[in-house]
């Protein structure tokens, strides 16, 4: 009997655990991307749950109604969705979370998430959300969380209401979405997080195409993001799924690693169910979900509750009207009555009238006298200040209370000379002025006005009389003089410049032709006498020669600035040198640090040498002769930088502005014209400068240029010329108007085996040249001096003879640094250029290179 009681109770065990083993459990999945990226992701998942425990799992990728319908309808045993899904399924269903999801993207683990509300990157009209005024946004399901109800609270939050404000579309995934929104369909759309960085990863988008409107930086959370977060989403069971079964895959997920391979596949881990109170909050606020009726049924109660009180209201009201029906109907009554009353009242209450008219039409005329008054100060620029006789402010404009930084009844009843703190001189005229029973005038009063800065004002008086003729106050109007001032000083400053440029570029021009001739007769003594000391003599000379020369473009420079003439140049020579020259003979110790060696650049070596002189010069004067000078030369990316600083005074900082203008100088007996000079001549380069300083630190003036490495061509300009290897020689023409110059020159080429003829005319040269085409004898190369007086110069010449010879090589030869003509020869039609004076070697090389092309001007 026992044996048959143990054998029983065995089967009826083995029976009620035989369903649990191979058991199917059904996991339904919300497709937000698609039922084929549902399986893909999630299907490792149901594999591995379907090894690890004793059930089957199977996966159902579901859409947003396929889901609802399913949960409605208890066909699922376990729920994978969105936070709103699941509070709306907790709901109605009784589903219960077992685990929350950690989600897994690019190495990182996210328990929350939330919302982008993203458009396309060109979307210029669209930079916040008020923008979305009008717009057509795209969302992926009205019960997305991710994908559009997140993004809906944070619109409704910042006053955008739905189908008056914005209309939605819906798209069903959010890949959908995200493509809409590149295609142009809508303005722009809604997807959780994640998904923007996730297709970019897979190459379907590029994140540059698009960007955020509304963006937050949540602690710790640096994915893309519009909205606050929420938590993950909850893995939930149905009624219909045992507690056993549900603690067997809870415990299997939790103690699934979030480095396993599972893990990886999925993208997820898994954590103890997540408080989802916050979810609650944001359906209510919308009310959606199981918050959907909330308002309509929460009316009904009230309906119910209230009805008597309302009927009772009614009766009240009903009653109310039957009463005034009454009291209007005794009013008539006694109006009558009143009628024969108002009869004998009209009389008096007409002599009121009368009076009363008077008196206020005298108001209104005062009242808009005044309004006229006021409209009229308040417009005017000048400011108006109005006194008593004691000199206390009455009134004062809104002109007057810009100057001073202050408003009207601040000021007003206190004395008119305590408010306008003015310099002891200033405050006393005025003083003056503001007690004198006449019209007076102050012709430019200075004023420091509340940002700081100074201001400059004519000051007028005037007397305030009553009928009587005595004065009861005075009227003081100050008129803003300190544009004008500025024009009259920069009119000033240009007229300086303007006079300065006209003379010295007259003499800068003639003193080169005279440096041209001495530079040029030198050359042939070097040429002619090889000697070794008449050699030394010579090189002294002509080195003098390139240092007048340096000194007319310096001054052209302080006028007129002009274009650089770029040639390959040594940056590390220029630096070195300017400042031997600059501190030769001073007590300044010298510290030099070149980074970087640099290749030659095309680069205007006078003027690159004038700037670097005048600030080493400044620099030599601010300290007296002693002190230390530190000069660094380095590359920063696509820049060559040189830095200068001394151990000098130092530069107040409300100068450091001003430095850089012309005639500006803080030293007795300066020109104000060296810092001037530096700056356009570095901008002319396509560089900046800037400056650095602090009182009793010294000055630190940095330099930028563009690095633009000399061409070949312009290297070989500094190899010496080669012989012409028993060629015939090549004819040249030279034009220019002073005899040294051109025959200086021409000793010069024929001692270089040219064949040369000048002419001291641009006519006389047109014709020799005609003269040689005849001959069958043309000319390789023609010399054009640029500007002749009274005749014809390069300039008018060079057509000409193109007309005769399109072929014509044609090399300029001037005085004049700054015409353009010089800086870019090419632009002009020329083959290259030369400024005087100019040594043999830079003579003969220029002219080599250009008979070495093929054509000209090319």
């Amino acid at each position: 009997m026992k044996r048959l009681f143990f054998l029983s109770l065995g089967l009826f065990l083995l029976t009620a655990a035989l369903p649990a083993f191979g058991r199917e459990i059904v996991l339904a999945v919300l497709a937000k991307r698609g039922p084929q990226a549902t399986v893909k992701r999630w299907q490792p998942l149901a594999d591995y749950l379907s090894r690890k425990t004793p059930y089957h799992v199977i996966l159902r990728p579901l859409s947003f109604e396929e889901l609802k319908r399913a949960v409605r309808l208890r066909e699922v045993d376990l729920v994978l969705a969105n936070p709103a899904m699941y509070v709306e399924f907790e709901t109605c269903c009784g589903l219960s979370p077992i685990v929350t999801m950690k989600n897994l993207k690019f190495g990182k683990v996210y328990s929350l998430f939330g919302g982008v509300i993203f458009t396309r990157a060109g979307r210029r009209d669209l930079r916040n959300l008020h923008d979305l005024k009008g717009a057509l946004i795209g969302a992926v399901d009205p019960d997305s969380f991710g994908g559009w109800l997140m993004q809906w609270r944070v619109l409704k939050e910042a006053g955008l209401r739905r189908g008056k404000d914005f209309r939605v579309r819906f798209y069903g995934t959010h890949d959908a979405v995200v493509y809409a929104v590149l295609k142009g369909e809508v303005d722009a759309g809604c997807v959780r997080t994640d998904t923007l960085e996730t297709m970019a990863r897979e190459g379907k988008i590029r994140l540059r195409d698009f960007k955020v409107l509304h963006r937050v930086y949540p602690p710790g959370f640096d994915l893309l993001v519009s909205t606050e977060l929420y938590p993950e989403w909850p893995l939930a069971r149905s009624p219909r799924l045992r507690d056993e079964i549900a603690e067997v895959i809870a415990s299997v997920l939790l103690a699934l690693p979030k480095d396993s391979p599972v893990a990886r596949r999925t993208g997820a881990a898994w954590t103890i169910p997540a408080n989802y109170q916050p979810v609650h909050a944001c359906l209510r606020y919308l009310g959606v979900g199981p918050y959907a009726e909330l308002a309509a049924r929460a009316l009904r109660k009230a309906r119910q509750r209230y009805l008597l009180i309302i009927t009772g209201l009614l009766i009240f009201s009903l009653s109310g009207v039957l009463v005034i029906c009454y009291i209007l109907s005794l009013h008539h009554r006694l109006r009558k009555a009143y009628l024969d009353l108002s009869r004998h009242r009209d009389h008096l209450e007409e002599e009121v009238r009368k009076r009363t008219r008077s008196l206020e039409e005298a108001l209104r005329k005062l009242r808009e006298e005044r309004e006229r008054l006021e409209v009229v100060l308040s417009a005017l620029a000048d400011a108006v200040v109005a006194t008593d006789v004691e000199g206390r402010i009455t009134l004062l404009n809104a002109s007057a209370e810009r100057i001073l930084g202050r408003k009207a009844q601040e000021v007003v009843g206190k004395p008119f000379c305590k408010v306008f703190s003015l310099e002891p001189t200033s405050c006393k005229d005025l003083e003056e002025l503001s007690s004198s029973e006449k019209a007076s005038y102050l012709e430019e009063v200075p004023f420091r006005l509340p940002e700081g800065e100074e201001a400059y004002f004519e000051v007028v008086a005037h007397p305030v009389c009553d009928e009587e003729g005595k004065m009861v106050g005075r009227v003081v109007v100050f008129r803003d003089i300190t544009l004008r001032k500025r024009l009259e000083e920069e009119a000033r400053r240009t007229t300086q410049l303007e006079t300065l440029s006209i003379v010295s570029s007259g003499l800068a021009h003639d003193f080169n032709n005279l440096l041209a001739t001495i530079s040029g007769y030198l050359e042939v003594l070097k040429l002619k006498f090889p000697s070794s000391e008449i050699q030394a003599l010579v090189e002294k000379a002509e080195k003098a020669c390139l240092t007048a020369r340096t000194l007319t473009r310096e001054l052209l420079t302080y006028t007129k600035g002009g274009a650089p003439v770029k040639k390959a140049a040594s940056l590390e020579k220029i630096v070195r040198e300017a400042l031997e020259f600059a501190l030769a003979g001073s007590g300044i110790r010298i510290h030099q640090e070149f980074q970087a060696r640099f290749p030659p650049l095309q680069l205007d070596a006078e003027q690159l040498t004038i700037c670097l002189h005048n600030i080493f010069l400044n620099a030599r004067q601010a300290m007296q002769d002693r002190g230390e000078i530190f000069v660094t030369l380095r590359q920063e990316g696509n820049e060559a930088v040189i830095e200068i600083r001394d151990t000098g005074p130092g530069i107040p900082e409300e100068l450091q502005a001003k430095i850089f203008e012309p005639f500006f100088s803080t030293r007795e007996g300066g020109s104000g014209l060296g810092l001037y000079t530096c700056r356009r001549i570095i901008e002319a380069h396509g560089g900046r400068i800037e400056v650095e300083s602090r009182p009793g630190e010294g000055a630190l003036f940095r330099l930028r240029l563009p690095l633009v490495p000399a061409r070949a061509e312009e290297r070989r300009r500094e190899s010496p010329p080669q012989a012409a290897d028993g060629k015939p020689p090549r004819r040249i023409l030279i034009l220019d108007d002073e005899e040294g110059v051109r025959e200086s020159m021409a000793e010069i080429l024929r001692l270089h085996g040219f064949e040369v003829e000048t002419a001291a005319e641009g006519r006389e040269a047109l014709a020799r040249f005609r003269e040689a085409l005849e001959q069958g004898r043309p000319f390789d190369l023609v010399i054009l001096d640029l500007t002749v007086p009274g005749g014809w110069g390069g300039r008018e010449v060079l057509p000409e003879l193109r007309k005769l010879d399109p072929g014509v090589r044609a090399l300029v030869a001037s005085g004049y640094s700054q015409d353009p003509v010089v800086s870019k020869p090419r632009e002009f039609g020329f083959d290259g250029a030369l400024l005087k004076p100019f040594t043999a070697q830079s003579l003969v090389s220029e002219i080599q290179r250009i008979l070495e092309r093929e054509s000209p001007s090319e």
